[in-house]
């Protein structure tokens, strides 16, 4: 109990302290509340191909939903650590770190505490990732059909798991070619029941005058602007603003840029930008991997706390700071700041007022924290696959090493946002857990050996 006490209090506390997070706003007042709106008996939006209609559907079930939501996403946080504890804990001596882990999981506690789909998405997700990693390890059925239904709700919040559920028996195949192959049953059985779990949106969709599809109809946008990295040889700009005024150039002001004919238009041009450079699109994956991992994971947000002024200020300073560090700028606000007479190209970053330096000092620690895991998470990923390949006889290492793999490269091959990397926290988690065992021990026996010698070659002298 006093674990789960510690779990609830750290969520509860980021929950609260994040309450006033500007993450996707624009996204959730435009889209999720649209379709919410729909669901409660209100005018249908111009799009009803997008977003996937679960989170608007909570939005329009539950009471008082934007602090109902984030209640449930605390608790389903809280249940997702207890989940990774329970995984790992029986495979180690110590379960000090695992603890320490679970209980400081603060890229779990973010990501629960925004009003978006993604805390759903993420969490259901990944219990459909432990579920199967139970699955695999007792060749059960019922564990299969459990992450089914835990990967099929989630894909109806949003269909980045759409394209992980290939990826992950594809990892697994090349990490554990014998239990993949022994346990193809479970693997497809979970698959199939995912899949099976999306048709109701694909009917939705059908009804609605799109045509049957599985996901939503924004991945042409993301597509497109994943593309748009600092010093793409293509000179795209990743923002969607960009696309709307694009696919209303193309195809005439009445289509939107997330709608079924608007997001073949951009698919397909981003598709043949990549045919035609295939070597800058492997440089935008080298370049969302560095990203990833130099950026961490989505955090506590620090800019609500700052007003007036210095909200501006702080926001000018972001734009400085992804220019000096190669990142890409946003060009749109950028050319907003210009217009109002607020941005410098010689701005002195040391002129800062401290309390703005102290907001953006909080939030280049949570990236520092986030990056550093997310570098424990490799040399942990390598330590397991390249040195203690023991674990790979185990199923419940090897699935979550697959997961992670998966979901990582869908990270770089698509669009790196620091919130598309929490998931990793989850995933990674038991896996540091388990090399820093490994070590450990290993230092251990190295220390006891070296002592062993010193005695023997005293007891000669």
């Amino acid at each position: 109990m006093g674990f789960v006490a510690a779990c609830l209090g750290a969520a509860a506390t980021v929950a609260w302290l994040n309450r006033h997070h500007l993450a996707q706003k624009g996204v959730y007042d435009t889209h999720y509340r649209a379709l919410a709106r729909y669901f409660e008996g209100g005018e249908a939006p111009a799009v009803l191909s997008y977003p996937m209609w679960g989170y608007p559907a909570l939005l329009a079930l539950l009471p008082a939903p934007e602090v109902t939501t984030i209640v449930l996403q605390v608790l389903l946080a809280v249940a997702l650590a207890s989940v990774v504890y329970a995984t790992v804990a029986p495979m180690v001596r110590s379960r000090r770190l695992a603890q320490v882990l679970c209980v400081a999981a603060l890229p779990l506690w973010s990501i629960a505490s925004i009003k978006l789909a993604d805390p759903w998405s993420v969490m259901l997700g990944a219990f459909g990732v432990f579920a199967l990693a139970r699955a695999l390890a007792s060749a059960s059925a019922r564990w299969a059909l459990a992450s089914g239904l835990c990967f099929g709700a989630a894909l109806n919040f949003r269909s980045d798991w759409l394209l992980v559920l290939p990826l992950l028996p594809a990892v697994l195949a090349l990490l554990a070619p014998r239990l993949a192959w022994a346990r193809r049953r479970e693997l497809l059985l979970a698959v199939a029941v995912a899949l099976v779990a999306m048709v109701p949106w694909g009917l939705f969709r059908m009804a609605h005058g799109a045509p049957f599809g599985l996901s939503s109809s924004n991945g042409g946008m993301v597509l497109y602007n994943a593309l748009g990295f600092a010093g793409n040889r293509w000179g795209i700009v990743g923002d969607d603003a960009y696309r709307i005024a694009e696919v209303r150039e193309a195809l005439g002001p009445d289509v939107p840029a997330h709608s079924v004919e608007g997001d073949a238009w951009l698919r397909d041009r981003a598709i043949a930008l990549i045919r035609a450079h295939p070597e800058e699109y492997a440089r935008k994956v080298v370049h969302d991997f560095v990203a990833s991992v130099a950026l961490g994971s989505y955090g506590i947000e620090t800019e609500p706390l700052l007003q007036g002024d210095d909200a501006l200020r702080f926001e000018v300073m972001k734009e400085q700071l992804k220019i000096r560090l190669g990142m890409a700028p946003n060009t749109l606000d950028i050319a907003r700041f210009r217009r109002a007479g607020v941005w410098d190209e010689s701005l002195s970053l040391g002129s800062l007022p401290a309390r703005v330096w102290l907001a953006a000092g909080l939030r280049m620690a949570n990236a520092a924290g986030t990056s550093a895991f997310l570098v424990a998470v490799l040399l942990a990923s390598a330590w397991i696959v390249l040195v203690d390949r023991r674990w790979l006889a185990r199923p419940e290492v090897v699935v979550l090493l697959a997961g992670l793999l998966a979901s990582w490269g869908l990270v770089c091959a698509f669009w790196y946002q620091p919130r598309h990397t929490n998931v990793l926290y989850v995933l990674g988690a038991p896996l540091v857990v388990i090399a820093a065992e490994g070590v450990r021990v290993r230092l251990a026996v190295r220390r006891r050996r070296r002592r062993e010698a010193q005695r023997l070659i005293r007891s000669f002298s």
